[in-house]
């Protein structure tokens, strides 16, 4: 099991930093495999995305395995995990999947950057509610099943709806609202932190 989670981990670095490619037959079968059985969005987010703790601990270990023994390799102290990356500059890997989940989000209801025709996965409820941002959302999935939790909708809901009105820029901007969001504090939403990891 471990060695199948480092090699997603792997395939997943290579993939977003484009050293990957696909041939063109594989291109049409996954392209046949997202019409009939998966949505475009979802395609691998059991591996990327993991609801269930365990999955979310194992890809974790990843990035805390490396970082400790990069500070014992260059002799730098090592308090905690979540001490050490935060010297580092870094966020953990359930915090950057959380952030590309709501930037993702954020492309394909506001910014319009991202164009899936056929696919209703949110509504925009009309509330009077002046606490709430002006995107806020409701799923049009239930979130009764393992399968349905993976899913964007049900997974980064809570933290969408929870983003304060100043998050989101007075003119869209994609780089703006990067930026605000590193100023959010995710640690209500995410299941690891200091006391369990």
């Amino acid at each position: 099991m471990q060695l199948y989670v480092v090699l997603c981990f792997v395939a997943l670095l290579g993939l977003s930093a484009g050293q990957m490619t696909f041939t063109d037959q594989w291109t049409k079968k996954r392209a046949t495999l997202h019409k009939q059985q998966l949505p475009l969005i979802e395609y691998g987010s059991l591996i990327y995305s993991p609801a269930q703790k365990e999955m979310i601990y194992k890809i974790e270990g990843l990035q805390k395995s490396f970082v400790f023994r990069l500070t014992k390799k260059f002799n730098i102290p090592y308090e905690s995990y979540f001490n050490t990356i935060r010297e580092f500059g870094l966020e953990s890997l359930e915090e950057r999947r959380l952030m590309n989940d709501l930037i993702f989000i954020y492309k394909w209801l506001i910014a319009k950057d991202v164009i899936l025709p056929k696919v209703q996965l949110f509504n925009f409820p009309k509330l009077t509610n002046l606490r709430r941002h002006c995107y806020y959302i409701r799923s049009n999935l239930s979130n009764t099943s393992k399968c349905t939790t993976q899913f964007i909708t049900n997974r980064s809901l809570k933290c969408w709806n929870s983003l304060d009105q100043s998050t989101f820029p007075v003119k869209q901007s994609i780089n703006s609202f990067k930026t605000n969001l590193k100023k959010f504090n995710f640690s209500p939403f995410l299941s690891l932190n200091d006391t369990n990891f």
